[in-house]
């Protein structure tokens, strides 16, 4: 074999190899995001189910709601203080069968019909509770208008898991809106670029990780743009051109694809 010819062979070798490992450091970067985007949501939810677990698990409040129901207590003590405590944008107490008893909704209290308020995807979440062992809590995320909120179902509950009294079924919601302003702050903590939320329709993103709904089924993308480093390394260094020039005139650089990669999604 000719040695221009074995020369022209090692470096497209050399170049196959600096090929795949772009490719497998960009694959590796695209899953720690999948892992930081998924976290970011678990950061959210994470305080408002303790949240909601410890204000569910208080005797006054078990009273005050399913004893003798004072409104008052429930509106300082459970609304308010969630609110100042958690930053909580709505609250609701109900009753074993869904009804409202209390609600606190744009910094007002009130009597609303949850149905009303709530989307249909958290009725869903709340008939999964409902079927759950009693004192079991659940949390999730749905889409909420335009945008998402996360949300925490707990039991109210007496404090002592020793208490012989039976399960009432009322319940404790709280719900906070993720906003645009929640959105950047995750973005910069976690370095997703563009991180934002899609519903589930939309055209498949190149990255995202899936939120799913009481189902299982996908509810919203949580999306971002990918750092994609290895394509930096995928460019061809300044030698192989030189001397792929030097061995094949006239035939000018080569030139090196860049595959498009498809969404990466966690299982």
């Amino acid at each position: 074999m000719p040695l221009s010819a074995m020369i022209g062979v090692l470096l497209l070798c050399a170049v196959g190899g600096i090929i795949l490992i772009a490719r497998y450091q960009t694959e590796m970067a695209t899953r720690e995001e999948a892992r930081l985007a998924e976290s970011a949501i678990h950061m959210l939810g994470e305080p408002l189910l303790a949240g909601a677990t410890d204000y569910g698990r208080w005797d006054e409040a078990l009273a005050a709601a399913a004893d003798t129901f004072d409104y008052e207590w429930l509106s300082k003590n459970i609304g308010e203080a969630a609110e100042a405590s958690f930053g909580t944008d709505l609250v609701f107490i109900l009753d074993p069968g869904g009804k409202s008893l209390y609600s606190r909704i744009d910094k007002r209290n009130g009597v609303a019909p949850i149905a009303t308020v709530m989307p249909a995807a958290f009725g869903e979440w709340l008939a999964l509770w409902r079927q759950k062992p009693p004192y079991s809590v659940v949390s999730g995320t749905i889409p909420f208008g335009d945008r998402a909120a996360i949300f925490a179902i707990a039991p109210l509950r007496p404090f002592e898991s020793s208490s012989t009294r039976a399960p009432t079924g009322h319940c404790l919601v709280f719900v906070k809106v993720i906003d645009s302003a929640i959105i950047r702050k995750l973005a910069a903590n976690f370095r997703l670029d563009n991180l934002h939320i899609l519903p589930a329709k939309s055209e498949t993103p190149e990255t995202f990780v899936r939120i799913p709904d009481a189902r299982g089924n996908t509810a919203l993308l949580l999306a971002w743009d990918p750092q994609r480093p290895g394509d930096d390394l995928g460019r061809p260094p300044l030698p192989v051109s030189v001397h792929w020039r030097a061995l094949h005139p006239g035939h000018g650089d080569p030139q090196i694809c860049h595959p498009v990669r498809p969404g990466h999604q966690r299982p």
